[in-house]
């Protein structure tokens, strides 16, 4: 099992998330690229938030799939408040959680119970 750790872009808050072995392996079979960026267009070139939306909107149209990417991040938040404390939940989605964010350095052990929830919750 491993854990990742990143800032978020928007709020500069900390986000950390317990990876399953499933999403482990699925990273690793990933083509190796240059650069620290999970997602690249064809061009190798890391995807624009518009782009990586847009690519995710063809290949949803093409899978027949009608979720989107607010309903599976607010599904996933749902099944972890419902299986962990709120503030695992809000650390996994990177929401501040108050004063301690100044003082408490997150890590995936921190919100793997939430992880694990999301898991249990999806692929039972």
């Amino acid at each position: 099992d491993e854990e990742i750790v990143f800032r978020r872009g928007k709020t500069k808050v900390a986000r950390a998330a317990w990876l399953w072995p499933r999403t482990r392996d699925a990273l690793t079979a990933l083509p190796k690229h240059d650069g620290d960026t999970v997602f690249v267009s064809a061009h190798k070139a890391p995807f624009r938030p518009g782009g990586f939306r847009a690519a995710f909107r063809r290949l949803r149209k093409k899978a027949g799939v009608q979720s989107t990417f607010d309903m599976i991040r607010d599904g996933a938040y749902t099944a972890a408040v419902r299986g962990a404390a709120i503030d695992q939940a809000k650390m996994l989605a990177g929401h501040s959680t108050g004063m301690s964010d100044a003082y408490i350095l997150r890590g995936g052990a921190m919100v793997r119970d939430a992880c694990e929830a999301i898991e249990r919750h999806y692929f039972a």
